[in-house]
């Protein structure tokens, strides 16, 4: 069983004082360690492979490590270049570099440098580091550069070196043998710490929450707008995220078509701090309306005669449906609902009726039309032989096709007598195959199907 107590300490604010900067103390020894190395890994390659340090650290970051004004020599694993300066004093326009730079709201503390380094002709041939602390004009430390590797470990001066900003380091070389000796460099190591920055920092305001014109259609899009302006010193910039750091966008108005929420920070222009939270909007883009779909689809025929028939149509985010009928069908007599899109026809209407289904809404209006074919009823079929014949008795077959108006097809059937006197009759032609010993009356019937058929 464990038992816990608590008790209170109440500080003074020299005390709180002490107890930020042990704090601060013990980040900056846990950072405390190599910054980043250069190891140049890879096949040999102009420009140099791999320029970047093998990790960035936290809260810093290095820059690519590059030549200035001599001339690349592939070589795999290292940093190799020829046509070096053979003066006998420095060359300021010529130089091998990178640069270190904190996040903001951090500093750096850099206690040493280290590199390898050769060179393949001998010769009275040095070196030497500058950097952008003084602008370059002193030296920091120099070497020879012989024959042999050798591994310079150069300690920083904690006066110049200690909570400082960005610093760009040159390294020069000085009176090569010749324009073909190469200078060979590789496992160049910084060595420091990234502290906060013991500085007070005072973060921008959070912007106000933007304006917008919300909800608009898409090929509107919606227009969006800083509520205020920018303090002195201070550049509002939109976000896609609360936490954003992108300074692409400082327009006071911007106009989007994706649906979301939008967000505004503040970046300092001096410091770089950004402000703790933001502005933000939640925007609505409306969908775009579809065209209209009829329930009864695009084509349909009915039968002559007075009657009510209803033509609706959906539509996806319409804002509303609107119905209308061609002019021939309204002189006609007809009449249609506009709201509705119910038809009225006159009873002696006939013929093709167009009804338009109009939908409104973004990007609207859409529109698509149902064609009504009204067909008059089909007519009483009409024998081509008459509605009477005689023939003589024998085996053979007599057609009985018979002809009507408006109609959809036309059966024939025979009587029963008949068909069990063995005759026959084909129900699609009305031919009637007569056996041999048939005598007496047979009737063929004609049946029209179609309008009131």
């Amino acid at each position: 069983m464990k038992n816990y107590f608590t008790f209170r300490i109440l500080l003074s604010k020299t005390q709180i004082t002490l107890l930020i900067g042990l704090l601060l103390l013990i980040q900056s020894t846990a950072t405390m360690a190599q910054l980043g190395v250069y190891t140049f890994t890879g096949s040999g390659n102009c420009p140099t492979q791999n320029p970047t340090v093998t990790v960035q650290p936290p809260n810093a970051t290095f820059s690519a490590f590059t030549n200035v004004n001599a001339t690349c020599d592939p070589q795999d694993n290292v940093f190799q270049y020829k046509d070096l300066n053979s003066n006998t004093s420095i060359d300021l326009t010529q130089y091998n570099q990178f640069t270190v730079t904190p996040d903001p709201g951090y500093v750096l503390t850099l206690t040493s440098l280290s590199f390898k380094q050769v060179v393949n002709d001998p010769g009275p041939t040095t070196w030497a580091l500058r950097s952008s602390i003084d602008n370059y004009t002193t030296d920091i430390s120099t070497g020879t550069a012989t024959t042999s590797y050798q591994i310079p470990v150069i300690i920083l001066p904690p006066a110049s070196f200690t909570n400082t900003g960005a610093v760009s380091f040159r390294i020069y070389i000085i009176n090569a043998s010749n324009n073909g000796t190469r200078w060979i460099i590789d496992d160049v190591t910084l060595n420091g710490i990234v502290n906060l920055n013991a500085v007070a920092v005072t973060l921008p305001a959070d912007p106000a929450n933007p304006t917008s014109n919300s909800p608009q259609c898409s090929n509107t899009g919606v227009t969006m707008n800083f509520n205020g302006a920018a303090p002195a010193g201070e550049t509002w910039y939109w976000q896609t995220g609360s936490s954003g750091t992108s300074t692409v966008n400082s327009a006071a108005a911007y106009t989007v078509n994706t649906p979301g929420t939008y967000y505004i920070r503040s970046q300092d222009n001096t410091t770089l701090n950004w402000s703790a939270g933001s502005g933000s909007v939640t925007i609505t883009v409306t969908p775009d309306v579809g065209t209209p779909i009829f329930t009864l689809g695009t084509t349909s025929t009915r039968c002559q005669g007075a009657g009510l028939l209803s033509y609706t149509a959906t539509s996806v985010n319409n804002t509303g449906m609107t119905y209308s009928l061609d002019a021939a069908s309204i002189a006609g007599g007809n009449s249609i609902g506009a709201a509705t899109g119910d038809v009225t026809y006159a009873a002696g209407w006939s013929g093709t009726s167009v009804i338009t289904a109009t939908s409104t809404g973004c990007n609207g209006p859409l529109t698509a039309t149902d064609t009504v074919t009204t067909t008059t009823g089909s007519g009483t079929p009409v024998f081509v032989l008459g509605n009477s014949s005689t023939r003589c008795q024998g085996a053979g077959t007599v057609s009985y096709a018979a002809t009507t108006l408006n109609n959809t097809g036309i059966l024939y059937s025979l009587d029963a007598a008949s068909i069990a006197g063995g005759n026959s009759i084909n129900a699609a032609t009305g031919d009637v195959t007569y056996s041999a010993g048939w005598s007496g009356n047979s009737m063929i019937t004609a049946s029209t199907s179609g309008c009131n058929g």
